[in-house]
C-alpha cells in the first residue's frame, strides 16, 4: 500500500452537505478574497443571461487576474466522467503532474470516488454552484486548510445544459511562499461542503463520505 493508499485508510465518516439560498449568502462566508471575487463575477454573468448559467464562451475569466494559476475547468458533459480540459500552473504543482484529458476521480481515494462524482453531477444537473473546505496534506507532514468555489458553465449550443464547471482553489492560513514549495501532494480531507442555490435548487440530503477529523480540523 502506498503513503497515499495508508493516508485514505483512515475511519470514514459520514457528512451532511449544506446548502445556501444564493451566491451573495455563500459569498458572505468565503474566507479567500479571489473566491469572493469569482463570486462576484459570476453572480453578474447570472444577471446578465437572465438568471441562467453563463455560456463557456461568455465568460470572461481574465476578470479573475493572478489567480487564474488556481483554476481547474472540468469538462462534465460525459455523466459517468469529470474530465481535466484546462488547469493553472499551480494546480499543476498540486497535483505533482499535467493532468489534462484525465478524469478527477482518478486523483480521489476509491471509496470516495462514487460520492465525488456524484457532487460534481449535483453541481452540472441541477444546476448549482459548490463550495468545498478540505484539510490537504504533503509529504514533508505539511497539512493546510483550503476553500474552492465551483460554478457551472453551459454549453454553446442552442438550449444547451451546463457542460463545464470552473473551480477555484486555494490555501486560506499559510503563506502561499510556503504553499508554493510543498512536497509532494498525499490526499485532500473533504472537511465539509456547501451547494449554493443559484435558482434551480440544490441536492436535498446530500451526504459526503470524509476522512474522521482529528481535533485540529473540528475547530474549523
Amino acid at each position: 500500500m502506498s503513503d497515499r493508499d495508508e493516508a485514505e485508510a483512515d475511519i470514514l465518516v459520514e457528512r451532511t452537505a449544506r446548502t445556501v439560498a444564493s451566491m451573495a449568502e455563500a459569498e458572505a462566508e468565503i474566507a479567500a478574497l479571489p473566491l469572493r471575487r469569482l463570486a462576484e463575477v459570476y453572480r453578474a454573468a447570472l444577471a446578465a443571461n437572465d438568471g441562467l448559467p453563463p455560456r463557456k464562451s461568455e465568460f470572461d475569466i481574465t476578470q479573475l487576474g493572478s489567480t487564474l494559476a488556481h483554476a481547474v475547468l472540468y469538462d462534465v458533459s460525459d455523466p459517468a466522467r469529470v474530465v481535466f480540459r484546462v488547469i493553472g500552473e499551480e494546480m499543476k504543482h498540486h497535483f505533482q503532474v499535467n493532468p489534462i484529458g484525465r478524469c478527477y476521480t482518478e486523483f480521489v481515494p476509491e471509496v470516495r470516488r462514487t460520492r465525488a462524482l456524484k457532487g460534481f453531477r449535483a453541481c452540472a444537473d441541477l444546476p448549482c454552484a459548490m463550495l468545498s473546505r478540505t484539510m490537504q496534506a504533503f509529504g514533508s507532514g505539511l497539512r493546510t486548510k483550503c476553500e474552492a468555489l465551483g460554478v457551472p458553465l453551459r454549453g454553446d449550443g442552442e438550449g444547451a445544459t451546463t457542460s463545464h464547471l470552473l473551480f477555484l482553489d486555494l490555501p486560506v492560513d499559510i503563506n502561499n511562499s510556503d504553499y508554493f514549495e510543498r512536497s509532494e501532494y498525499r490526499y485532500s480531507n473533504m472537511r465539509n461542503r456547501t451547494f449554493i442555490d443559484i435558482g434551480f435548487g440544490t441536492p436535498e440530503n446530500f451526504i459526503d463520505l470524509v476522512i474522521k477529523p482529528d481535533d485540529e480540523e473540528l475547530e474549523g
